[in-house]
């Protein structure tokens, strides 16, 4: 089942998309994608949370997908106030949440903002702030951001599909990456790549109380596995776990081992 949460800011009027695959089930885990995805990205957890008898609230993060946010200036503060408001809409004994890279951001801003709402959360390639890693990461992040400003979509997407996907046997995931990014809209992409850039979450991360895990792919290039355990290690009730030979996109390269250790933890907490 898909749906629409209409929202106002600025007296106009947003709204999230959503999929709500197994609505009869009891126990609730929202599920926030990454930067430039939809969420579509969560095709093999979602089948993996309804077979295990969990409901999987998957949104299009606003201004993403087929969300829409209403105003110019996309805010990361916003999206997060918003974000809280339709996730304290829904009632049920248990409540998880699941985010990767900046839904992983998101993640943790909400756990923050609602301590105690959630039972659990999952992070996966997440970060509290963007600190480069190298020359080499440097030098991506810097190439990120300029053809985002200055090149199409297409070629853009590309450059992250190749980036993310680099084995030839990965051209399906490449295709659908390229898909998915090009239908982003170019100016809330930029605009949250430039809030990104600027991003610090230190400075909450004692608030968050609620049961962590951290899931890292070991070749991470987007998001440091160094800089992952630093975060890790600032969260009170946090543990991570590394999944060799994986990259930013262990979700859909690693489905199996992801997907065990969500069902693991949520069933646990």
């Amino acid at each position: 089942m898909v749906a629409e949460w209409q929202f106002s800011l600025d007296e106009r009027n947003g709204f999230i998309y959503y999929d709500d695959p197994n609505p009869l089930a009891e126990r609730v885990v929202f599920l926030f994608h990454g930067l430039g995805v939809d969420s579509r990205s969560w095709y093999f957890q979602v089948a993996a949370l309804c077979e295990a008898g969990f409901r999987p609230l998957v949104i299009d993060l606003p201004g993403y997908g087929k969300s829409v946010w209403p105003t110019k200036r996309w805010s990361f503060e916003g999206v997060a106030k918003i974000l809280k408001e339709f996730t304290t809409t829904f009632s049920a004994d248990n409540k998880y949440i699941v985010g990767i890279s900046l839904g992983g951001a998101f993640t943790l801003r909400l756990l923050a903002m609602a301590p105690g709402f959630f039972d659990g959360a999952v992070l996966i390639n997440a970060f509290s702030k963007i600190k480069p890693h190298g020359l080499s990461n440097t030098i991506f992040l810097f190439t990120r951001l300029l053809k985002v400003s200055t090149m199409p979509m297409k070629e853009q997407a590309e450059y992250m599909a190749a980036r993310l996907f680099p084995d030839q046997k990965d051209d399906l995931f490449r295709e659908m990456i390229v898909e998915q990014i090009v239908s982003s809209d170019r100016k809330v992409y930029l605009q949250t790549l430039l809030q990104l850039a600027a991003l610090n979450l230190d400075r909450n991360l004692w608030k968050v109380t609620t049961p962590c895990v951290l899931i890292t792919g070991a070749e991470d290039s987007t998001i440091h596995p160094e800089s992952q355990a630093i975060m890790a290690k600032s969260l009170s009730n946090c543990s991570q776990i590394v999944i060799q030979g994986a990259g930013h996109a262990v979700i859909v390269q690693e489905p199996e081992s992801v997907n065990a250790i969500i069902l693991n933890f949520i069933k646990t907490h």
